[in-house]
């Protein structure tokens, strides 16, 4: 059984040193995706998680068992917006937030069989919003990413470091926020949390 180890084959994405900083470029992923407005954090929220979450184990076993294709299910992914565009260096009103929470989806893994196992989920749980969540292509290209260390309310410091270099070397930010979340915060204090924050970039004119 062929075992696709994602987080090997792109560890400068998906798991960086402590407290880096610095010039990243994201190739085409595909995704099992879904959109919200506001509550980020929330109980609505925390329920949509659950919901992307269980297709995406259910998919995970689907496809060892259907395509004897091993791999992990990676981290939980977020992309923010507010009315006034991606969140910055100060903090953000999170009612005011629109976001899209994302799983990494194997290009071997076809829509087909992610629908097969949606029905599978619906008929055992059915959790809400399960007829929402699909399958999207995401394509980054240059980002700066840096690993933001504590908990989510101080993501500011970081961003303004963020803003710092990208400026410094000619940048500008271009795209949406993306965070991607490597630690539990139900089980992690608030201080030892880890969170990939990766921005869009382009060259300034």
């Amino acid at each position: 059984m062929p075992l696709l180890n994602i987080r090997k084959q792109y560890g400068h994405l998906y798991k960086p040193s402590p407290k880096t900083l610095g010039f990243v470029d994201v190739p085409r992923f595909r995704f099992l995706m879904i959109d919200g407005e506001g509550g980020v954090g929330g109980e609505a929220f925390r329920e949509t998680v659950g919901t992307l979450m269980a297709l995406a184990y259910g998919t995970k076993f689907a496809a060892k068992k259907q395509l004897d294709l091993s791999y992990q299910v990676m981290p939980l992914e977020g992309i923010y917006r507010t009315p006034d565009g991606p969140p910055g260096d100060s903090p953000v009103d999170l009612e005011s937030m629109s976001w899209q929470l994302m799983s990494f989806l194997p290009p071997e893994v076809s829509g087909e069989l992610v629908d097969e196992v949606r029905e599978r989920v619906a008929a055992k749980k059915n959790p809400p919003r399960l007829a929402e969540v699909r399958v999207q292509t995401l394509t980054e290209g240059r980002c700066v990413q840096a690993t933001h260390i504590g908990p989510y309310s101080t993501e500011p410091e970081t961003m303004a470091r963020m803003t710092a270099f990208i400026e410094e070397h000619g940048f500008e930010m271009t795209g949406d926020h993306h965070e991607i979340y490597l630690g539990d915060h139900q089980r992690l204090a608030p201080e030892k949390l880890k969170t990939i924050l990766r921005h869009p970039v382009r060259r300034t004119a």
